[in-house]
């Protein structure tokens, strides 16, 4: 039956995870980064073989391997495992499910790396980065979501993205506002725990979009920018880079609203936590 297909491939994707800590994932914390590539290359060589006849437990583990691989900063081997996913989705559910709809979600989570590519230019090793490729996949993601009548943090974070790729365009900062909105109140309606930060980061969007494209929106921005702030003390502690930058964002805000003072405070709270927090060449020292 399909309970119990889905509870033996519940065993074997368990299984599988648990012969990946048989790897000497970065024990010793000497190369961590290398162990763990190396790892994740003797994982990866084998699932295929050992998945053939399990697609929807070899979806699963490439999204999870491809996750891992970003975080290494292999961008593009990660895209890999992400195309096998989507292709392997597709035979399986259709063009039309939800599982397809995450993974272009994940193709369209470039934003980090396109933040990146701003702060490390000269930085040779990014993977090229396809704005209009990203913006397709979270376009058709979306549109997935909503044949389906979804609402999950899938759908959120595909919204999330295509405001970021839209909102540049004057024309349709009123769209890229409209996203936003919707992907804060999917985020506060199912985000929690270990998901919270999806909250932290859209109200982030969200003040920078008020405070610099909406007119007249800056006391919104500020009210929004001080429960940004209170809740990511709660989820990542007063002094962490993600609450640091959000009291600079507050600044922002007061800024543009002309009152220098509460800017200026602002300014001298986040500078204290990264000096606090940054090592001695983090750019975010200086910044």
């Amino acid at each position: 039956t399909e309970v119990t297909e889905e509870q033996e491939n519940n065993e074997i994707l368990i299984k599988l995870l648990g012969d990946v800590y048989d790897f000497p994932w970065g024990k010793h914390m000497v190369g961590q980064e290398q162990t763990m590539h190396e790892s994740l290359e003797k994982f990866s060589g084998y699932l295929e073989q050992r998945l053939q006849e399990r697609p929807q437990v070899e979806i699963r583990v490439r999204q999870i391997v491809a996750y891992a691989y970003h975080q290494l900063g292999e961008h593009a081997t990660a895209r890999e495992h992400l195309q096998r996913a989507l292709y392997l989705a597709g035979g399986e559910y259709g063009d039309v499910h939800e599982t397809v709809a995450d993974i272009l979600t994940e193709f369209a989570d470039e934003i980090e790396l396109q933040r990146e590519k701003k702060s490390l230019a000269e930085d040779l090793t990014i993977a090229p980065f396809d704005q209009t490729k990203a913006q397709a996949d979270a376009e058709r993601a979306l549109s997935i979501y909503n044949q389906l009548h979804i609402e999950s943090l899938g759908k959120g974070h595909a919204l999330f993205c295509l405001a970021w790729y839209v909102e540049p365009n004057l024309e349709r900062h009123v769209e890229a506002e409209g996203y936003l909105l919707q992907a804060l109140q999917i985020a506060q309606d199912l985000a929690s725990g270990n998901d919270s930060y999806r909250q932290v980061y859209t109200m982030w969007d969200l003040v920078e979009h008020l405070t610099w494209q909406k007119t007249g929106g800056s006391e919104e921005a500020i009210s929004l920018a001080q429960e940004a702030v209170a809740m990511s003390r709660r989820i990542n502690g007063k002094e962490s880079h993600i609450t640091a930058g959000l009291i600079a964002e507050r600044g922002e805000c007061l800024r543009f609203q002309g009152d220098e003072e509460g800017a200026l405070a602002s300014y001298h709270e986040a500078w204290d936590i990264f000096q606090t927090i940054s090592p001695p060449n983090d750019p975010l020292r200086h910044s």
